[in-house]
């Protein structure tokens, strides 16, 4: 069985500088968490529960393989961390410790890693894919256990993990789920640079029902005078 262990805030303040002393590297956190226990911070809050279901097939969590990254918290702090990964099905952000125990980042704002830009709103997790003064394109990935049919191979059935997504945008402040739609879309921007959206769309040949075209209207909008 795999343990969470949690921040505390007193933990906390020994995690930053530990893994803020050498901006160029990635601290593991099983090191950041020994200097903690040398330093006298030791209230750590252990539970007993998996963050794997060995009877589903396929993974919960968005990473084949752990990353590298700078997991930023609410409060402005920021650490750079190795073997870093998230779970789709819980909407944590944690760090592998071992084999058998991950360390649970709560109040996160955001994880860096390989030029994307992941973001924490309450248990979900999303992606920032366009991100500009005026509108924010955001991707909410999630997974849910589905049932697998009976067949020879599984006579009793199974379940496996399926991955989803949804998509949000972010203006003045409001966050909004949307399709991605001409229509839909075309409403979010102001009616005075709508001639100019259709233009490029249309010189582009960009279709809005594509998430890497939306991403691309969504940047030429934000790049607007």
């Amino acid at each position: 069985m795999i343990r969470k262990v949690f921040i505390v805030c007193s933990f906390v303040l020994s995690l930053k500088v530990i893994a803020q002393a050498n901006p160029a590297t990635y601290s593991s956190i099983g090191s950041v968490i020994n200097g903690a226990k040398q330093s006298g911070y030791s209230t750590l809050s252990v539970t007993s529960t998996g963050l794997h279901k060995k009877n589903v097939k396929g993974s919960p969590l968005l990473f084949n393989k752990y990353v590298n990254g700078v997991i930023e918290l609410n409060d402005g702090r920021s650490f750079r961390i190795s073997d870093l990964n998230i779970n789709l099905f819980k909407g944590v952000f944690f760090a592998k410790i071992d084999d058998k125990s991950n360390f649970i980042f709560i109040n996160v704002k955001s994880l860096k890693t390989d030029n994307k830009t992941y973001i924490q709103k309450g248990n979900m997790v999303l992606e920032e894919l366009a991100k500009g003064n005026k509108i924010t394109l955001l991707k909410h990935i999630y997974k849910e256990k589905k049932n697998i049919s009976p067949d020879r191979l599984n006579p009793f059935g199974q379940e496996k993990w399926k991955e989803n997504e949804e998509y949000y945008l972010l203006k003045n402040n409001k966050t909004e789920k949307i399709k991605l739609k001409e229509r839909i879309l075309l409403s979010f921007f102001e009616k005075s640079e709508e001639n100019n959206i259709k233009k490029y769309i249309k010189n582009n040949k960009l279709s809005l029902k594509k998430e890497k075209d939306v991403i691309k209207v969504i940047n030429y909008y934000n790049s607007l005078q």
